[in-house]
């Protein structure tokens, strides 16, 4: 662009001075917004003052050459235009810093109110999501990043907060310091959304009255020195149930989940927010399985905290695995298991499951382990949770854990602040080695699901899309008729049959009904296999 100026404009110079002029301009805004200041306010002076001179220095060099009274005149009068742009700038510039100076206005858009035993994940994950959707335009005050200013937590909800957000579990209703929240919020007329979890319930006479029994001497000295009593903290919650209530499953799809979060921006910003997450980033071919309690809400939200983490400094695809159909089907292309370590994690039947089945089902293919410890309460194994494996007949299940617990884990503190999770994920995603070539596992276990085709009562429902299925031919593919087109025909190893593949991992178009089976008799199916436990 810029060596096309003088060859368009040859026998103008003026042109071509404002020309350059104007591109370097540009230039210096996009400088600026990449590389910004520490606020933005001196990003805008910076950027006006260094724009005011680069034309101020263009338009003085006209003189050089400026030859008639009408040109110096015009040159005049556009000098001296720029000199009081650049004047006028600056003193709005100063007025709008004194402004907010002794008008600061709110420091944070949103204030998330919740009982840290219940909901400390779950709010930051909310905070993260809140940031990402907006593009970081929000400011979200969560205590764990506020360390400094908790001692003033009811002066910052009455006089630097937009919208009061109440992560509404079981308990937070009962915690002192939610209570200040709540009460102040409701004084002050603050908005107040409220992020109702499943656990949640409104208050009736009954639990005003085991509420009231329930506060401490010490609560109240806490209600005492933010200008509160129990009646004021009761006369608040009786409200409650008429503001804005938003029901969270974190056991939901996640785009409800940040449809959720898009309604909570919308309180504070008119602006419609698009619903756009890493946790929506879905790709065919995951390389990290993410693995942990995800029967429990906080054990579930820890892990969609740390797969985002990791998402976001890995480049990779990560997922969360729930279920063993989901497991297996997702570490066809897989490198890693990441297996988040909480509380209670070694006795949940589901995780044992998938863990067990992710080491058995591809031979020595097994999937390299890194682990999180994400929770100072983990149980290691011991030796009597060992013998008692054993004595289930669970030898394999044995030896897939302690490949977990021997592994040095690093720790994940999601209820510290983010300048410590950030350096614990940045040092968790040092131990992945990804691999650039191309990963595909083949599942060696197989079930015989033809009875099961057999008795579904919807002839339409389809029975296990996504799955790499085999038909097993009963004789010569010549005596057995022609295999159908999307079917190819390989003989297997040691047998005598021949085998007709359907890779549907490989082409997700293909899904098996009921209403195939017949066909397949026609050309001689016998047996039909999954190749992967149901």
């Amino acid at each position: 662009m810029v060596a096309l100026v003088p060859i368009l404009f040859a026998n103008v110079a003026a042109v071509q001075i404002v020309l350059l002029s104007l591109m370097t301009v540009l230039y210096l805004v996009a400088a600026t917004r990449v590389f910004p200041w520490a606020t933005d306010l001196a990003n805008s002076a910076d950027l006006f003052l260094n724009t005011g001179l680069t034309f101020f220095l263009i338009i003085s060099s006209f003189f050089v050459d400026a030859s008639g009274s009408d040109t110096r005149t015009f040159l005049s009068v556009l000098l001296m235009t720029v000199i009081g742009l650049i004047s006028f700038g600056l003193q709005a510039l100063a007025l709008r810093a004194l402004w907010k100076r002794f008008h600061p206005g709110k420091n944070y858009n949103f204030f998330l109110c919740h009982h840290k035993a219940g909901a400390a994940v779950l709010c930051r994950w909310l905070k993260s999501e809140m940031l990402q959707q907006s593009g970081g335009k929000v400011r979200v005050f969560l205590d764990s990043d506020e360390l400094e200013g908790l001692a003033d937590i009811g002066d910052i909800v009455k006089s630097q907060t937009s919208v009061l957000v109440i992560a509404a579990t079981k308990l937070v209703l009962t915690r002192p310091w939610c209570a200040v929240e709540v009460a102040t919020a409701v004084r002050n007329k603050i908005d107040i959304v409220m992020v109702k979890c499943s656990d949640f319930s409104f208050y009736d006479e009954e639990g005003f009255r085991e509420l009231r029994e329930g506060w401490t001497s010490a609560d109240i000295l806490i209600f005492a020195q933010n200008a509160l009593d129990p009646s004021m903290v009761e006369e608040s919650y009786r409200q409650l149930p008429s503001v804005r209530t938003l029901d969270f499953d974190a056991f939901a799809d996640p785009s409800k989940q940040q449809s959720v979060v898009s309604q909570i921006l919308q309180t504070s910003y008119k602006a419609s927010y698009r619903e756009k997450s890493r946790s929506l980033i879905l790709d065919l071919t995951p390389d990290v399985l993410v693995l942990g309690a995800l029967g429990s809400s906080e054990g579930r939200m820890t892990c969609q905290v740390l797969r985002d983490m990791v998402m976001e400094r890995t480049r990779k695809h990560a997922w969360l695995v729930s279920s063993v159909k989901d497991a297996l089907h997702a570490a066809r292309t897989a490198q890693y298991l990441l297996v988040v370590l909480t509380a209670g994690l070694l006795r949940d039947e589901n995780f044992l499951a998938v863990l067990k089945a992710l080491d058995t089902a591809f031979g020595d293919e097994r999937l390299e382990i890194v682990s999180a410890l994400a929770d100072q309460n983990f149980e290691f194994a011991s030796a009597a949770y060992y013998q008692e494996l054993s004595d289930r007949g669970e030898d394999l299940l044995v030896q897939s854990v302690r490949r977990v617990v021997n592994i040095l884990a690093l720790p994940f503190s999601p209820q510290t602040s983010i300048k410590v999770m950030n350096a614990q994920a940045d040092e968790l995603c040092r131990r992945f080695r990804f691999k650039d070539t191309e990963l595909r596992r083949q599942v060696t276990v197989s079930l015989p699901v033809f009875q099961q085709l057999q008795s579904t009562e919807d002839e339409d429902q389809p029975v296990s899309p996504g799955h790499a299925l085999r038909m097993h031919l009963a004789s010569t593919p010549s005596d057995a008729g022609t295999p159908p087109a999307d079917i190819q025909a390989e003989p297997e190893d040691g047998s005598e049959e021949d085998v007709a593949v359907i890779d549907s991992s490989r082409d997700p178009g293909i899904w098996i009904t009921t209403a195939d089976v017949e066909p397949m008799r026609q050309y001689s199916i016998d047996t039909l296999i999954v190749d992967e436990p149901m």
